[in-house]
């Protein structure tokens, strides 16, 4: 589970049976694990491991990037780190949470695959495959507005080497690749579920009912109610 919180109060001691990643976005969150106190801000963060005891105050305005992960899942990195408690975040974990935004992934293979990436550079260093990671994320969430610059700098190039590598391995273009997994997300969608054709449309990127039409019209020759309607 990966979600955006604010703190509004001072919390009693108390532990759960999960991993927690504590992110910062905005503001300031002190806490206290298992005896050890720390807070985290701009440029720190905390690891709760499973079963410790902790308690937190924030004060003012804050936003947390909060990730639980049950036991099992990223036990290789928590039990590395989670002596240390709170970390300092180097620049491959603030380009993530950067790109993140305030917006979270709303289906689990999208949070997933932002959690690993998350866990992946809290020891400081890059994704350990960031042309992978960047086909990963435009893969599972198709529908957030990456930009290109962004996607070059998680793959660790430049923009026009990332065009290129991308290409060269998915045998597509990175643009044309996120436009196509959008498209099928929208027919899985139209097919599956009851829900607007303008809302489809809407949680999916595209800037309106009839983009998604010309999209599917010109890709499958149809239109979103014939597609509901087969």
């Amino acid at each position: 589970m990966l979600s955006l919180r604010s703190y509004r109060r001072d919390a009693a001691s108390h532990r759960h049976g999960f991993h927690q990643l504590v992110l910062p976005r905005l503001g300031a969150l002190d806490m206290e694990i298992d005896g050890c106190g720390g807070r985290v801000e701009r440029d720190r963060a905390a690891i709760v491991g499973a079963g410790e005891r902790h308690a937190f105050e924030a004060r003012g305005d804050n936003r947390f990037v909060v990730v639980d992960l049950p036991p099992g899942n990223g036990d290789a990195e928590i039990g590395a780190l989670r002596q240390r408690r709170f970390l300092a975040l180097g620049p491959a974990t603030r380009l993530l949470l950067d790109g993140l935004g305030d917006h979270m992934p709303q289906n689990a293979a999208a949070t997933a695959a932002w959690s690993r990436l998350l866990l992946e550079t809290l020891d400081g260093g890059m994704p350990r495959n960031g042309l992978e990671a960047a086909h990963r994320l435009l893969e599972t969430e198709p529908e957030r507005r990456y930009d290109s610059a962004w996607l070059a700098r998680l793959a660790g190039l430049s923009r026009a080497q990332f065009y290129r590598r991308f290409t060269a391995v998915h045998g597509i273009a990175p643009a044309a690749f996120q436009r196509r997994q959008r498209l099928l997300r929208a027919l899985a969608q139209l097919r599956g579920s009851d829900a607007s054709i303008a809302r489809i449309a809407g949680e999916l990127g595209y800037s309106e009912h009839s983009a998604l039409t010309r999209a599917l019209r010109k890709v499958h020759g149809s239109t979103p109610r014939a597609v509901r309607g087969r």
